[in-house]
């Protein structure tokens, strides 16, 4: 998990799009905490939290993103590694649980 702030600073909504493109992703899932849930275009991917908490992923369900209310954006699947490669400082931006 990473500071929100930290990860949208870091990478760009445009930058995610790219690596799913880059994977053939055409079409990926959003379902959020009080719905409604999409399929959508990877072009509509903005994985953040809006009053309701978010997860992301494709139909092979091989990564996720979850945006949480405290701040947090975790990523898991090889969307991590794809991530820390472009993110050479993500260590210094995970989330601990305290706000800042």
């Amino acid at each position: 998990a990473f500071k929100s702030k930290s990860f949208e600073d870091a990478l760009a909504y445009e930058r995610l799009r790219d690596i799913l493109a880059s994977r053939g992703i055409e079409r990926l899932w959003e379902l959020r905490e009080y719905g409604p849930e999409y399929e959508e275009a990877p072009a509509l991917f903005e994985p953040y939290y809006n009053g309701a908490e978010g997860y992301w992923s494709s139909g092979n369900l091989d990564w996720i993103i979850y945006a949480s209310h405290e701040s947090s954006v975790t990523v898991g699947g090889w969307l991590l590694g794809e991530l820390k490669e472009m993110w050479p400082l993500w260590q210094a931006h995970v989330w601990t649980g305290v706000f800042d």
